[in-house]
């Protein structure tokens, strides 16, 4: 079965950043982005709105986060989704979150010294939301209509992920 997962962003941190240190000594950090959306409906009306992220950053990428990215700086993610899941310990009720891990950052911020951006690039890099998603589905779809009549389809979809451990050498 072949599987793929990769989401690409582009959004505006929302605080600053804070690095933490695993107990192996490695750097992992969250990112906050904001990305701002906007659609033509179906009689043509514009509307807009924001999507909030969770991002997390490992390793280097973290350490340069840390360094150079600051609440407002614009950013290009690339990653995957990777949903984790817990049991609250007060309710005992079963939770989950799903958020992004980071693969690529590109910082888009202008700095001095750089070209100026060319006419129309300020649109097309207001934001990117985009996610391909390839795997099995984990249950029948469920489909709703809104209040506004709109059909939507909701489902869950798992992907499979190999890598090979740093400290074993050995394939997860």
């Amino acid at each position: 079965m072949y599987s793929l997962n990769r989401v690409h962003l582009i959004g505006y941190q929302t605080q600053p950043v804070s690095i933490r240190q695993t107990p192996s000594g490695a750097s992992v950090t969250d990112l906050n982005l904001v990305v701002p959306y906007s659609f033509k409906s179906d009689s043509g009306e514009v509307l807009t709105g924001k999507s909030f992220h969770t991002i997390t950053v490992w390793g280097a990428m973290a350490d340069i986060a840390g360094q150079f990215v600051r609440a407002g700086s614009q950013l290009f993610i690339a990653g995957r989704l990777q949903t984790d899941s817990w049991e609250d310990e007060q309710s005992g009720e079963k939770r989950s979150k799903t958020k992004l891990v980071a693969l690529e950052l590109i910082m888009l911020d202008p700095k001095a010294g750089q070209q100026d951006a060319p006419a129309g690039a300020k649109h097309i890099l207001h934001a990117c939301n985009r996610a391909e998603i390839i795997g099995n589905v984990t249950r029948d779809p469920e489909l709703r209509t809104t209040t506004s009549g709109q059909k939507v389809v909701t489902l869950g979809v798992a992907t499979n992920e190999k890598w090979k451990d740093k400290a074993s050498g050995e394939m997860k």
